[in-house]
């Protein structure tokens, strides 16, 4: 199962994951922030990824980037 996270390359600080039914009930193709933060140059990245080895994996707001 796919899983996202919000990834700011400035601070190397990660969201909370969440789900693909979440994501496909909170984003659109015309949501406002999904649009602002996937399309100009922002130093926060959206992530889709899975972890085939451990479904219950998730990135949390206490992990960071050094």
């Amino acid at each position: 199962m796919k899983k996202y996270v919000w990834l700011n390359l400035d601070t190397g600080e990660f969201s909370n994951s969440w789900d693909e039914e979440m994501h496909k009930a909170t984003f659109d193709d015309d949501s406002d922030l999904y649009e602002w933060m996937t399309t100009n140059d922002s130093k926060i990245k959206l992530i889709c990824y899975e972890c085939p080895n451990d479904e219950n994996f998730e990135f949390c707001n206490l992990m960071r980037l050094k």
